[in-house]
């Protein structure tokens, strides 16, 4: 679902049945004011995985557009070989901002 919404290009019917599904699955928590890299406040849909990670999609809560994403770590993680990497609790792995824009020509800066 990631993958789509970073595209921008997701007609605003299946962004929100996206979104909607991601409201009712039981994994998810939803924080409103969450900050993505650039600071800009969204609303994040979370999931935690049984290694730990932690994964933030943050949305725009008016245009429903992805803003950003963030990953952090909630224990060590144990790899496929067994070993440990002990990382504290709240590390950030990841943290991004999205924007997007429309430019009329080739090397123009999107407004």
């Amino acid at each position: 679902m990631t993958t789509v919404l970073r595209t921008g290009v997701v007609p605003d019917e299946v962004r929100a049945n996206l979104l909607a599904a991601l409201q009712v699955d039981p994994g998810i928590t939803v924080t409103e004011g969450v900050l993505n890299f650039d600071g800009v406040p969204g609303r994040a849909y979370t999931a935690t995985d049984d290694y730990g990670y932690v994964n933030d999609l943050i949305i725009d809560p008016v245009t429903s557009e992805l803003i950003g994403e963030r990953g952090t770590i909630t224990t060590g993680v144990r790899r496929s070989d067994g070993v440990v990497n002990m990382l504290a609790p709240g590390t950030l792995l990841s943290h991004t901002a999205t924007s997007y824009g429309w430019a009329e020509h080739l090397g123009d800066v999107p407004a």
